[in-house]
């Protein structure tokens, strides 16, 4: 068995339980935090990952996706398992909350832009990230997942879930068609610089149309609107709610004077 990071033994254990129920099929979502340095720029196939075993992700967590893969081709292979990986580039999305990684500067900027604020930018303007948004990203775990066996022709069964290129000017300037007033600054955070600019520029998208036939269709003026739209529309409910509250303890005459004022709880809502 591979030498296994503190992180894989629940994927063991998922294993071994496939292996007790005679389940097959298993779909696991790699990353772009996987490929390292020594990874081409430019339409990165995810096979890249099995024909370089030994390169160095230049993290821990491109580590535990190795040692992923490699437990899960050892289930493969030992016990007729059917495994699948998807290779996940930068995740984007309209709701409210999300972590902290180095691709969710988009996020935080569209998030900053609704709400009037000049957004700080972490990493280098003018380096490109691979992105995906999560419409387009179902539609390709769905269609990896449903594949039949015999049209997977990828090593390992391994693909990219590709979408959207861009740079943090590129999206500034898309943001910027929304909210004309949005500003921004850099201040650069060395480690999220450093992963942007480790990271592959774009991801192969030919093998995914090849045998999943899965092709993005979210491009960034609309991605930029659905995220904008959603946090204006969160914004209004939140307001609505706060002038829809009326918690006086007691009724209020018809006409109070000043010294009888009308109670009211406050909101303070982050969204």
């Amino acid at each position: 068995a591979p030498d296994l990071p503190s992180s894989t033994p629940p994927l063991q254990n998922v294993l071994n339980a496939m292996r007790t129920t005679d389940t097959r099929r298993i779909c696991f979502t790699d990353s772009i935090g996987s490929f390292g340095a020594e990874a081409p720029r430019n339409d990165v196939a995810a096979r890249w990952l099995t024909e370089n075993p030994t390169q160095d992700p230049g993290s821990d967590y491109g580590r535990q996706k190795r040692a992923c893969r490699e437990l899960m081709a050892e289930f493969t292979a030992k016990h007729n398992g059917d495994s699948r990986f998807a290779v996940l580039p930068g995740v984007l999305h309209a709701n409210p909350v999300w972590g902290n990684g180095t691709t969710e500067y988009a996020l935080d900027a569209m998030l900053a832009a609704s709400r009037g604020q000049e957004f700080e930018c972490p990493i280098d303007l003018d380096v490109k990230l691979p992105m995906v948004f999560v419409d387009d990203l179902m539609c390709g775990l769905t269609a990896l997942q449903m594949a039949p066996e015999s049209e997977l022709r990828e090593p390992q069964r391994l693909y990219n879930m590709p979408g959207l290129t861009f740079t943090a000017n590129e999206l500034f300037r898309e943001i910027s068609a929304h909210v004309p007033g949005f500003t921004h600054h850099q201040k650069i955070n060395a480690n999220m610089d450093k992963f942007a600019k480790l990271w592959p520029d774009t991801l192969s998208p030919d093998e995914t149309l090849r045998d999943l036939d899965y092709e993005p269709e979210v491009t960034l003026p609309r991605m930029v609107a659905a995220v904008l739209n959603a946090h204006s529309g969160r914004r209004m409910t939140s307001r609505a709610g706060f002038r829809s509250i009326d918690t006086c303890a007691h009724p209020s005459p018809a006409h109070p004077s000043p010294s009888q004022p009308r109670k009211r709880f406050r909101l303070f809502c982050n969204f």
